[in-house]
C-alpha cells in the first residue's frame, strides 16, 4: 500500500512540478565513505552540482540532510578519476533512513551499507529517469519495482585522471535525510588478454615445476 501510495505521489510530483517548503539542504560525505574526497557542492533552486576525486574502487557515500520533501531534484556530480585503474563503469545506490515499515519488505541490509540506513524502498526517494554520463553511453534504471533504486552506467570507459559528468534526477517524497552509495567498475580485461594472463600464469607454473624437479 505504501509503495502505491508512493508511486502517485511521485508521478504527481514529477507531472505537477509541486515542490515543498525549501529547507537548508546540507551535504558532505558519510564517515564510512572510502574513496570519495575533496567533496564540494553548490545549489541552485533544485538543481545540485557535485564536485570531488575518487582515490580507489572502494564504496562512497553521501550524506544529503534537509531536504523538502514533495520534491524532484536534478543532480549533476562531477568526478575524476584518482584510483590509478580505468574505470568500465559507475554504479550509484539510494539508502534512507532505517527503522521504517519499509524495512520489513527489505530485509537486513548488506553488511557495508552504514548503520542507521537501509536500501530505499521508493517510498522516500527514487531516481527519476534514466540519467546519462558524457562517459558512459548506457545506463541501467533499477526502476520502482526493485527493491532499492540504482542506477548503473556503462558502455564507456574513464581512464585514470579524466573527470566524467553524471546527470539524473532525483525525487523525495516523505525523507530528509538519505545516502547516496558510489560504486566505480574496473576495466575488465578483453577475452584475449585473460588468455594471455592464463597462458602466462600456465607457463610459469610449469616452469616453475621443471627447476623443482632439477
Amino acid at each position: 500500500m505504501r509503495r502505491a501510495a508512493a508511486a502517485v505521489i511521485g508521478a504527481a510530483v514529477i507531472g505537477l512540478g509541486w515542490a515543498g517548503p525549501a529547507r537548508a539542504i546540507s551535504i558532505g560525505l558519510h564517515e564510512a565513505s572510502e574513496g570519495l574526497s575533496g567533496l564540494g557542492y553548490s545549489i541552485s533552486g533544485t538543481t545540485i552540482d557535485l564536485f570531488g576525486s575518487v582515490g580507489s574502487l572502494g564504496t562512497g557515500f553521501i550524506e544529503f540532510t534537509g531536504l523538502g520533501g514533495l520534491r524532484t531534484y536534478t543532480i549533476n556530480l562531477h568526478l575524476t578519476n584518482d584510483s590509478g585503474a580505468d574505470w568500465a563503469g559507475f554504479g550509484f545506490n539510494l539508502f534512507d533512513a532505517s527503522g521504517g515499515l519499509d524495512d520489513l519488505l527489505e530485509g537486513q541490509p548488506p553488511a557495508w551499507v552504514p548503520a542507521g540506513y537501509a536500501p530505499s524502498d521508493l517510498d522516500d526517494l527514487f531516481f527519476v529517469g534514466s540519467g546519462n554520463s558524457d562517459a558512459f553511453g548506457e545506463v541501467s534504471d533499477g526502476g520502482w519495482l526493485s527493491s532499492h533504486d540504482s542506477l548503473a552506467f556503462y558502455d564507456g570507459l574513464l581512464s585514470d585522471g579524466e573527470t566524467a559528468t553524471f546527470s539524473f534526477g532525483l525525487a523525495n517524497i516523505f525523507g530528509s535525510s538519505f545516502l547516496l552509495g558510489t560504486k566505480p567498475t574496473a576495466q575488465v580485461p578483453e577475452p584475449s588478454t585473460l588468455a594471455l594472463l592464463g597462458l602466462g600464469a600456465a607457463a610459469s607454473a610449469f616452469a616453475l615445476r621443471r627447476v623443482r624437479r632439477s
